[in-house]
């Protein structure tokens, strides 16, 4: 059995070093092919070196948090969503951050720096609902409008910064969490018909998406207007048109680096590239899984398994904008999009992991 979790630990690491040598190839030939063409202003020049930063700062702590007894972050999970609410509540005060592009979404460190609090959201609240059902005693049923609430604020005040990719990772996660937590299943509906009409209004107020459905469902595919992102994998092809040589990224798709490097990977290296991707990302929630699965209590597991949920559903969800083309920024995919901040929390959770892995090793032991 432990040499079973090795190796589970093993593949996690290298699915994750792929991942992040993936996002590095990606960012370099963003700035060094196409940091040249006309529409290099929506390049931010210092995306690399932030994720050079990220990658190195989040090493490090994960290495030190995987030395840290994952039991020990109970004791600070309610402290510790309290201050990110905090901040997210922060960022909605005018003069706290900048307003760029009619967003609300930071706050200033200092007079040369801001950061996006919505980034420690998603790790605070795995950790405060990991924290909430660790001991999996059967509440009333009126309790699941304790955590409801939570998560329905904490996206809330996301959404309205507005920052709806995010809201809805929230809400999916926090769904997850309380179907993990053992909440029954009537109120569990509740939350999925809630969730689905709140998307249905989000795709319904907004006529490009509602056009671009119906052009979908009664055109034939070339009268179709088909959103950049899509042109650009489907310029790719099964191989790609190598590195540096993507017409839309160069030229036309903007946040390349970021919420769409899967289409800039789509062009670049074809879907080829996009399916490995995505398998690297099943090899890492099937490693974080089986960790949680043989965690030595509840509250790693459920941990383990939260932690999981916030690195997947952005691929779920980047898969189906990339089918349903209901043209909302796609998220950040952990490990690969630029934001050193965001890699910085992804590695991280992935010192939680191995954490809770060696922990299993000191139970068999025992």
């Amino acid at each position: 059995m432990e040499s079973v979790m090795r190796k589970a630990v093993i593949t996690l690491l290298l699915a994750v070093v792929s991942l992040m040598v993936l996002g590095f190839v990606m960012l370099t030939s963003l700035y060094v092919a196409h940091s040249g063409g006309p529409h290099r202003n929506l390049l931010p020049a210092n995306l690399i070196t932030w994720q050079i930063l990220g990658a190195g700062f989040g090493m490090v702590l994960m290495g030190k948090v995987s030395r840290v007894d994952y039991r020990r972050w109970q004791l600070i999970a309610t402290r510790f969503a309290g201050v990110v609410f905090m901040l997210l509540v922060l960022v909605l005060i005018p003069g706290m951050g900048p307003y760029i592009k009619g967003l609300r979404r930071w706050l200033y460190l200092g007079p040369w720096y801001f950061f996006q609090p919505s980034i420690l959201a998603g790790t605070a609240l795995v950790l405060l609902l990991a924290w909430w059902y660790r001991d999996g005693k059967e509440r009333p049923g009126y309790f699941f409008w304790i955590p409801f609430s939570v998560i329905l604020l904490w996206s809330g005040v996301v959404f309205w910064e507005p920052d709806v990719t995010t809201a809805l990772l929230l809400l999916l996660t926090g769904w997850i969490m309380m179907i993990l937590g053992g909440e029954q299943v009537q109120y569990l509906l509740l939350y999925a018909f809630w969730f689905a009409s709140g998307v249905a209004w989000l795709i319904l107020k907004d006529p490009m998406r509602v056009a671009r459905i119906i052009a979908m469902s009664t055109n034939p595919p070339e009268h179709v207007s088909f959103p950049l992102y899509t042109l650009a994998i489907a310029a790719g092809g099964w191989s790609g048109v190598g590195l540096g040589k993507g017409y839309y990224v160069g030229c036309f798709l903007p946040e390349a680096g970021t919420e769409f490097i899967s289409a800039f990977i789509g062009e670049e290296l074809g879907l080829c590239a996009l399916l490995t991707m995505l398998v690297l990302y099943v090899v890492i929630a099937g490693c974080g899984l089986y960790i949680g699965a043989k965690a030595p209590d509840r509250f790693g597991t459920l941990l383990a398994c939260g932690i999981v949920t916030w690195i997947f559903v952005p691929v779920l969800l980047t898969l189906l904008f990339l089918v349903t083309q209901i043209n909302i920024h796609f998220p950040l995919l952990p490990f690969v999009s630029g934001g050193g901040l965001h890699l910085c929390m992804s590695l991280i959770g992935v010192g939680v992991l191995l954490n809770i892995a060696g922990s299993h090793k000191e139970e068999h032991h025992e």
